[in-house]
């Protein structure tokens, strides 16, 4: 979800931004044709609902109150770099990054979702 999130920041969704989604999807076993590739595949065509990311942030909240302190560390770096990673994909010269102020807007939200 942050991934798509960030990747939505500017309004619309550029290849670039698409395949670095798809592509962190794919090496966590995601596979095209299964029911959460399709999911993701319907978020990157059309917009998810605000309220998607407010329960995403909410069972996030929930997972950090499991996991130690070096867990949460490890789950908050793991995704912010796979979240700055999708913003930086499509921006600066030739796309290389980086990131717009709507994404970095989204990337500050996203990382205060996170537990410490």
């Amino acid at each position: 979800m942050p991934l798509v999130e960030v990747a939505w920041a500017d309004g619309k969704i550029d290849a670039a931004e698409r395949d670095t989604v798809l592509a962190h999807a794919n090496g966590l076993g995601i596979a095209p044709g299964s029911v959460e590739h399709e999911l993701l595949e319907r978020w990157l065509t059309h917009r998810p609902e605000p309220k998607l990311l407010t329960a995403w942030q909410t069972c996030l909240k929930g997972l950090c109150e499991t996991l130690n302190p070096e867990e949460r560390v490890i789950l908050r770096e793991e995704l912010l770099h796979a979240t700055r990673a999708t913003a930086e994909a499509a921006g600066g010269l030739l796309g290389l990054g980086k990131m717009s102020s709507a994404e970095k807007k989204v990337l500050e939200s996203l990382t205060a979702s996170f537990c410490s």
